[in-house]
């Protein structure tokens, strides 16, 4: 665990802490003030289904029933309007990608089933936007040949998904990332 605090990194030695994994999710839980991970891969490259959360000072494992199963190359991003964590697609194996979207809320992981979801994909950009308040996903990737590339981008309010096609795009890409527009000067 490494800790970025005014420009300089510095290793932390928690008490508890995960197994070394990666291509797992993490997302910052501003209305609990924890750091939330799921999922990824072992060490032996096995996909994990647990949920860890940081206090700043320690590693917590939550034990949870009904979690997602496992996955990797998945994303989280938090949305403050609703005040939960929401897990969206990664990859269930190396073959099948997975379109369910998740919703953590520090107690328990609740399975949201929206009437049209973005197809299945892994590795896509996820964040909050306050402009469109909620989450929004764009790329990814449905296999693993270049012309499985995503290009298209999705906004979820919580209560459903809905593709965004209005004006320009960025490319189809993957393995990406987004972050949410900045909250100085609005």
């Amino acid at each position: 665990t490494w800790i970025l605090a005014s420009g300089t990194w510095r290793r932390a030695s928690p008490p508890t802490a995960p197994g070394p994994r990666h291509s797992g999710a993490m997302a910052y839980d501003a209305g609990r003030g924890r750091t939330v991970l799921f999922g990824g891969f072992d060490g032996n490259f096995r996909r994990l289904n647990d949920t860890w959360e940081w206090d700043g000072a320690n590693w917590s494992r939550i034990a949870t029933s009904g979690a997602p199963q496992s996955r990797a190359f998945h994303r989280m991003a938090y949305d403050p309007s609703r005040r939960v964590v929401v897990l969206f697609g990664g990859g269930a194996s190396f073959t099948q990608r997975l379109n369910d979207t998740w919703e953590w809320d520090g107690a328990v992981w609740k399975r949201r089933t929206p009437p049209t979801p973005p197809p299945a994909r892994s590795d896509h950009g996820m964040a909050y936007s306050r402009a469109h308040h909620g989450i929004v996903i764009h790329g990814g990737a449905r296999g693993s040949a270049a012309s499985s590339i995503r290009k298209d981008t999705w906004l979820y309010d919580g209560r459903s998904w809905q593709q965004l096609e209005a004006g320009p795009k960025p490319p189809a890409v993957t393995a990406t990332n987004l972050a949410p527009e900045s909250t100085h000067g609005s």
